[in-house]
């Protein structure tokens, strides 16, 4: 028989739990009934597989009609698949993608991303991620979220890193395909165009390179300046001050637009240098003096 589009939204069994299941039923029998709709399996499709494998007969059963088909097929498996938020995701993206008409019985035809995220208990946000996931990812990284091995926020992010540079479709996904992109992006762009053709051409030793981690940048510790350098750094400050004067034309030019406010501040401003500077010119003098007098002496 065949299966209906919508029992493709839900993943297959591993092959370790479709063999669990084919001992259970050869020992009990077919538990549950395989649902159907227009002559198209909906809900059941390991277990379907299951009996022909055994020789057994299927026991269908056939879907009222009632409600909503997605909502239908949707809390047949969720009540009974333990399924993780990732999983969920995966299965919320397919039915948001589902063509209108395929929820038969609906309002709308279509199923929303927002309703499809509300109906599986999931973000919308992780919707959008298994969305991408599902439209530009490989069937190998697919089918590790839908069997639950890998997150879809971390696929989602590999998604990103290949389709940005292209060329790392072709490194195997055990190597740090977002260090390397990551690394990428780092560089300058010259750098960076000519760390892609390397990679292009399959080289080794930039794919290493590039695939190493590299150690979180610390800030150097500041040291404490001493007193010298920290009136040298005043002395600086005051000679950018009167160079920048003297390049306007004075303090005649500076102030000629100024209010009587603004001259007085620029006059208190300059007494109050001078004064320091006559003070550490004293300073200086003294403590020369008194070095000299310790030599003579």
């Amino acid at each position: 028989m065949e299966f209906h589009e919508l029992s493709n939204i839900f993943p297959m069994m591993s092959e370790s739990e479709f063999a669990a299941l084919a001992v259970d039923i050869q020992e009990h029998g077919l538990r549950e009934a395989i649902w159907t709709h227009d002559e198209k399996i909906i809900d059941g499709r390991n277990r379907f597989k299951a009996c022909e494998k055994l020789s057994l007969k299927p026991v269908f059963r056939k879907w009222d009609g009632k409600g909503s088909l997605v909502s239908f097929v949707v809390s047949l498996n969720l009540h009974r698949r333990h399924l993780n938020e990732s999983q969920r995701a995966m299965v919320a993206a397919k039915i948001a993608s589902l063509p209108k008409g395929a929820n038969q019985h609906a309002p709308i035809g279509a199923t929303s991303q927002d309703g499809a995220a509300e109906m599986l208990n999931v973000s919308p946000r992780s919707v959008t991620r298994a969305k991408a996931v599902q439209e530009s990812g490989d069937a190998s990284l697919i089918a590790d979220v839908e069997s639950g091995e890998v997150t879809v926020s971390a696929a989602a992010k590999h998604v990103a890193a290949v389709t940005r540079y292209p060329e790392l479709r072709n490194i195997s996904r055990e190597k740090d395909v977002l260090t390397v992109a990551k690394n990428l992006d780092a560089l300058s762009e010259d750098e960076r165009n000519v760390a892609r053709s390397k990679l292009m051409k399959n080289d080794q030793n930039m794919l290493a390179l590039l695939a190493e981690k590299p150690p979180m940048p610390r800030a150097a510790p500041k040291r404490k300046k001493t007193p010298a350098e920290a009136w040298q750094d005043k002395l600086v400050e005051m000679n950018n001050f009167f160079t920048s004067v003297k390049k306007l034309g004075g303090g005649q030019v500076l102030t000629a637009n100024w209010t009587k406010a603004q001259r007085d501040y620029f006059l208190a401003g300059i007494t109050t240098y001078r004064n320091a500077a006559d003070e550490i010119l004293s300073q200086i003098k003294e403590h020369t003096h008194a070095n000299r007098q310790k030599a003579i002496a």
